[in-house]
């Protein structure tokens, strides 16, 4: 048994600059770090949903009972990664993409928000 291709659905064209102004609120608030953007957001959701997708069934393959709850884990792992009070915080090894470069990514082409 092969691993499951996981497929995106297109980001609704509204969703893009909703995420954005909650990220940009959050880091004017201080409450997250000051290089996290609403495209990192949207693609750890897509991470964590492919994530989902290809552990779900393989409990008993894995041979964990919990496999379907690993998820959880690596949203703890990002959470913990976006805090701000952190004073070893390591600097990002890429830019994260633009808005437009994450809807060409993920399939929607040119459509939707083209803002940063």
């Amino acid at each position: 048994m092969g691993v499951p291709r996981v497929v995106v659905a297109p980001v609704p064209p509204g969703l893009a600059p909703l995420v954005n102004q909650v990220v940009d609120r959050a880091r004017a608030a201080g409450a997250v770090r000051d290089d996290l953007t609403g495209v990192d957001l949207i693609l750890v959701q897509v991470s964590l949903t492919a994530l989902a997708k290809v552990a779900h069934g393989r409990a008993d393959a894995v041979g964990r009972g919990d496999l379907a709850e690993l998820y959880r884990r690596y949203l703890w792992v990002f959470l913990d990664g976006i805090r701000p009070d952190r004073d070893d915080a390591t600097p990002l090894p890429v830019p994260s993409l633009t808005t437009q470069q994450a809807h060409l990514m993920l399939g929607a082409g040119a459509s939707g928000d083209q803002q940063d």
